[in-house]
């Protein structure tokens, strides 16, 4: 338990670290002369910057954002700004490097580029993040169940067959296929395929349940998603003589 613990501490703080590098790398090449402190405060902003529109590019491109591909992101950056960090010196060393600097700082106020590139960033990934974390379900019931007297609580001869409609809406982050099963504790009555539904679409099917064989007998309809052997929801009614 302890050692599964001491794994995922390790790997958090690693990726932690990892993702600090190309700001750290971008800020020792633009404040060579400030202490060390200034420069890791400076360089976790500008990674966390460069962590976020890397985000916002994967999510842009629909790429699935894990640890592959912001160890891939990341591995960019380190060698963007290591290529940085080379030609400040070769810019340095012809004393022309501390003078574009001040220069920049002096025209766009770095403090206030940086607060301004913090604050976009959120604004713009805070929004997308939620929305590609946001968990989708499926709504499945029964109209009837909206209606004063339900087919469930009136009273119906055994000969006689009972009519109900089932609603599915796809709240899903995707499209998705289904398939309903009707059944009895006997028999499977009907198997009704609706296809595929896309994000936001809701159907209405009707299902005509047979004469019973008893005064009192459970329904059961079974929905599956995709190819999902397990039903992903179930409605049980009972129907009365």
């Amino acid at each position: 338990m302890w050692q599964s613990t001491v794994y995922d501490v390790v790997v958090t703080m690693g990726s932690f670290l990892f993702v600090m590098i190309p700001g750290m790398l971008i800020a020792t090449a633009l404040f060579k002369n400030k202490v060390l402190l200034w420069r890791l405060a400076v360089g976790n902003v500008l990674s966390f910057l460069l962590l976020g529109w890397g985000i916002l590019v994967l999510n842009f491109l629909e790429i699935n954002i894990g640890y592959v591909s912001i160890v891939v992101t990341s591995l960019i950056y380190i060698a963007i700004a290591s290529l940085f960090l080379w030609q400040s010196g070769s810019v340095q060393r012809s004393g022309n490097f501390s003078a574009i600097v001040s220069r920049l700082k002096k025209t766009l106020g770095f403090p206030a580029l940086i607060l301004l590139l913090f604050i976009t960033t959120v604004i713009v990934i805070l929004p997308m993040a939620q929305a590609h974390n946001k968990v989708g379900f499926t709504e499945f019931y029964l109209a009837e169940g909206m209606e004063p007297m339900p087919p469930w609580r009136e009273k119906y001869g055994v000969d006689e067959a009972v009519t109900i409609t089932a609603v599915i809406a796809n709240n899903e982050n995707s499209s998705q296929s289904y398939t309903m099963h009707v059944v009895t504790k006997e028999n499977v009555l009907q198997i009704v395929e609706l296809g595929l539904l896309q994000p936001g679409d809701t159907v209405k099917q009707q299902i005509i349940l047979p004469p019973r064989n008893a005064m009192e007998q459970q329904f059961q309809i079974l929905l599956f998603k995709g190819d999902s052997q397990e039903p992903y929801r179930i409605l049980s009614f009972w129907l009365h003589a």
